[in-house]
């Protein structure tokens, strides 16, 4: 059974026939249905293999009711079918054809159903392939019906530019005046004397109002020279909103946001109707400014074919660019200009998306209080460039390094990081301040671009820094001036044994040590109190043992108190005996034994091994 499009379209085909045999007003077509059914199953009407395919057989009666049908349907037989022939029914078919176009656009549809015969055959679904007319209603068709879809493939900025959804309707919304402004760039379609040029361009979102400034490149500066004229124009706002261009993403214009207290908000890289606002001012100050001026160059590539024929053949002439393009302004009566479109022209020209109000009344409406910066200076010292880079520099003995020149500041400290900003209008001077710009440290200069005489300007550089630091070590010294030799050692000792005190050290494992010098003093030791372990008797009884030591001084001598450092020197001088097998009194052996297990033995023998031989006979 053929498929329900194809029984259709055949049907159709059959209809159509017999409405052109039919006589001239002389019998309604329905009375020839008998006669042209008999005919048909004979085989006498001349008609298409696939016709006959789909309707093997036909009768009178099937065809009163196809007229009836069709006497019921629209009366314009395109609209029963569309998207009912064989290239719309073949699966896959449509979506196929539409990658070649989208591919190549200039495609023929002679070509398109050359590449249909080697992909598919000469046949579709049983069906011969359509012919060349055919294909070309179909692609006419489909461009239109699917135009979006090729657009967006084959032309993005097109796409962006008339089908795409900007959303700038439900982007953040402004509340007022100065809640929200935008900033772009483009290049002017204009040649100036000096060449061309860039404009940058500036829009308060709920008014309208823009400000246009005139740049000879894309640079952070002209950024910064728009915002502050438009803030002495309109006052500070609270955000504003740019792309991710490196002039306005740079360290200088993140600084002076933050400095101002401005929201930044960056749109996402390629979505201009992230910013749709601008965007739009911008096309239309090219358009209806630019257009007018001497110099225009034209806003597309066919514009700019036409100018460049024209500038070939001036050339042909003699004549340079300027006379070319009949070139006649400066930079200068270009920002002229620009200021008077946006003041006296547009911000007086009704605005759709104000409802017909133009941007000059709708500032106007506004009532609440505008933020200003009272002190125009402050707001120039915060545009001041910044020393190359990020503008942060360490002061070394040599002062600031700047552009490959030292700058002096004696009244900062060496090794402190700070913010440098330039002087424009003095080369040789420098303002310095605190890494995040919050604090004025003071002036940096340079004497070989100040004119000043440098020996005199490093003397006084000198003196201006030895008195910064005698002041601020005048409290140094006086507390050092206090300390006495030993107060560092003996505080330090004090605080070890302090520490020491707090410690529990836990149990190693041990393991018996043995030299020639042990064996004798324990063989010694063993004859004379006996063999067995030696009990180790506290610190009381080391001190009675050395007290009785001295009472067997002779009677005349007084004994001075022991030290500590006296008892390890005893102890020492007894080791170095048994070391050398020097005959050795039993009692000392004894002492020596005892002395050696005690904890006092153990710190002073820490105290010899670092000091040596000096500190234990000094």
């Amino acid at each position: 059974m053929s498929a329900p499009h194809i029984l259709s379209d055949a049907r159709r085909a059959i209809l159509m026939k017999l409405q052109r045999d039919a006589s001239a007003g002389e019998r309604p077509a329905q009375s020839q249905a008998e006669a042209f059914a008999l005919k048909y199953r004979l085989g006498l009407i001349d008609l298409s293999p696939w016709i006959r395919a789909a309707v093997p057989s036909l009768t009178a009666s099937q065809l009163r009711r196809w007229l009836q049908e069709a006497e019921a349907a629209p009366s314009n037989p395109a609209q029963g079918r569309k998207d009912k022939g064989l290239l719309e029914a073949t699966p896959g078919f449509r979506d196929w054809a539409l990658a070649q176009i989208t591919h190549q656009p200039a495609l023929t549809a002679a070509h398109l159903r050359l590449i249909a015969r080697d992909r598919f055959g000469d046949a579709l679904q049983g069906q011969p392939m359509p012919s060349v007319r055919t294909f070309q209603m179909m692609m006419t068709r489909w461009k239109q019906r699917y135009a979006v879809e090729i657009t967006k493939i084959t032309n993005p900025d097109a796409f962006k530019s008339h089908h795409r959804l900007t959303g700038s309707g439900t982007d953040r919304a402004a509340a007022g005046l100065n809640d929200l402004w935008m900033v772009d760039a483009s290049p002017a379609d204009v040649l100036l004397l000096d060449g061309r040029w860039s404009i940058y361009l500036c829009i308060d979102v709920w008014s309208r109002r823009i400000i246009v400034y005139v740049s000879p490149t894309p640079r952070a500066s002209a950024v910064a020279a728009l915002i502050r004229r438009a803030i002495l124009e309109w006052g500070v706002p609270t955000a504003i909103k740019t792309d991710n261009g490196s002039d306005f993403v740079a360290h200088d214009i993140i600084r002076l946001f933050d400095a101002l207290g401005i929201e930044r908000i960056t749109a996402r890289a390629f979505a201009p109707e992230q910013k749709a606002h601008v965007e739009r001012v911008i096309g239309t100050y090219q358009r209806d400014f630019c257009t007018l001026l001497p110099g225009f160059i034209g806003h597309s590539v066919a514009d700019r074919k036409i100018i460049e024929a024209r500038r070939a053949f001036a050339q042909r002439l003699g004549l340079d660019d300027a006379r070319a393009f009949c070139v006649t302004l400066n930079a200068s009566d270009f920002q002229e200009k620009s200021n008077a479109w946006a003041r006296d022209l547009y911000q007086h020209r009704p605005h759709a998306g104000l409802d017909g109000i133009t941007p000059f009344a709708m500032a106007s409406r506004h009532t609440a209080p505008v933020r200003r910066i009272a002190d125009i200076r402050a707001l120039d010292m915060l545009i001041a460039p910044v020393a190359g880079g990020n503008g942060l520099r360490i002061l070394t003995k040599q002062g600031l390094r700047i552009d490959g020149q030292y700058f002096i500041a004696p009244h900062i400290m060496p090794g402190q990081q700070v913010l440098v900003r330039l002087d424009e209008a003095d080369a040789g001077r420098a303002l310095v301040f605190t890494p995040d710009g919050a604090t004025y440290l003071g002036e940096a200069i340079c004497p070989h671009l100040s004119g000043l005489y440098p020996a005199v300007l490093v003397a006084k550089a000198k003196a201006a820094q030895r008195a910064l630091i005698d002041a601020s070590s005048a409290e140094i010294r006086m507390q050092a001036r206090k300390i006495k030799p030993a107060d560092m050692v003996d505080a330090v000792l004090r605080q070890a044994a302090k520490d020491a005190g707090t410690l529990i050290e836990f149990p190693h494992a041990f393991v018996d040590h043995a030299t020639p010098q042990i064996a004798a003093a324990a063989t010694a030791a063993s004859a004379l109190i006996g063999p067995g372990p030696v009990t180790v008797p506290p610190e009381a009884e080391i001190e009675a043992e050395a007290t009785g030591r001295a009472a067997r001084l002779a009677p005349n001598v007084m004994a001075l108190p022991e030290t500590a450092r006296d008892r390890y020197r005893r102890a020492h001088e007894l080791s170095q005996a048994l070391q050398s097998a020097l005959p050795v009194p039993s009692d000392d052996v004894l002492w020596l034994g005892r002395y050696q297990m005690t904890p006092e033995f153990n710190a002073m023998a820490r105290m010899f091994e670092a000091s040596g031989l000096g500190w234990l006979y000094g």
